[in-house]
């Protein structure tokens, strides 16, 4: 890496939908309650453009659904009840990490998958001594998000 990077997330919106039908981009994208994200996020894309969504770098959408094509989701739960818990902004952090050119630790890194850091494939919940893990980037990670920060400033 040849820059330093200080990355920081602002929030410039946030959506709530009142009813399911209020999001046609998940709701026709359903097949026995399981969301298919490669056309939902496709859709997604068309309706943040025509439904006045402020200007951004990058969107998520959290839902209920199981999407299938994600391993996270089937060993943690985004929401407890109607409320988001904490696990929301991990998950939020580690898309993050990807959409930053992240991948996750232990696949083509040194970092071991075992870690605990945010990019593990598979969140767990973490004892001493890595405690402090599911809230950072793993030294890996940041190397790839400063490499890819290095290519966008070419």
């Amino acid at each position: 890496m040849s820059a330093s990077y200080r990355v920081a997330v602002n929030l410039v919106g946030i959506y709530v939908a009142k009813r399911s039908s209020d999001l046609s981009f998940i709701q026709n994208h359903l097949s026995g309650g399981i969301l298919n994200a490669d056309t939902a996020l496709s859709a997604m894309k068309q309706w943040v453009q025509t439904n006045g969504i402020p200007r951004h770098d990058h969107i998520m959408a959290f839902t209920r659904y199981r999407l299938p094509e994600f391993h996270l989701y089937y060993k943690i739960k985004l929401y407890s009840g109607r409320k988001f818990d904490f696990i929301a902004a991990t998950v939020a952090a580690h898309e993050i990490g990807h959409a930053l050119g992240a991948v996750h630790d232990g696949e083509n890194n040194r970092c071991s998958s075992s870690s605990g850091f945010i990019m593990v494939s598979v969140s767990q919940a973490m004892r001493p001594p890595n405690q402090k893990s599911p809230w950072e980037f793993s030294s890996c990670t940041s190397s790839e998000i400063g490499l890819y920060l290095d290519e966008l400033n070419k």
